[in-house]
């Protein structure tokens, strides 16, 4: 009975081992750089999010925004990114819908037109 006792403590000590108690919310997730890439798989703009809520975003050679590089304000609540930039530039910017895959990559689905889509992946 001992022996019994002593194989299931064994048993249940293994098989909680690999379970992650402390899953990373999504404002954890997402801190890091990240490809932003649009339906053909083309980088749209790669963004560096930092922890303290502002990322910093650069648009690639051959896009609309070529060279450009903007400061945003970041926050997400619920499933929800929104990004502000940190000089009005006069357009409007909407929430994106993420939906995480991984935890090093999500769908970003505009809230104002769900046609519109993106896929993030992280680069490092």
């Amino acid at each position: 009975m001992k022996y019994i006792i002593v194989v299931m403590v064994l048993l249940v000590g293994l098989l909680s081992c690999g379970k992650d108690d402390n899953p990373l919310s999504s404002k954890e997730k997402l801190v890091g750089t990240w490809d932003i890439m649009d339906d053909d798989g083309d980088i749209f703009r790669t963004c560096d999010f930092r922890s303290s809520g502002v990322s910093e975003c650069s648009y690639p050679e051959g896009s609309f925004f070529e060279g450009k590089v903007i400061i945003l304000s970041w926050e997400i609540e619920d499933n929800l990114l929104s990004e502000n930039p940190a000089i009005d530039d006069g357009l409007t910017y909407y929430p994106w819908i993420m939906e995480w895959l991984d935890d090093d990559s999500f769908i970003l689905t505009q809230s104002n037109d769900e046609d519109t889509k993106m896929i993030a992946r992280r680069v490092k």
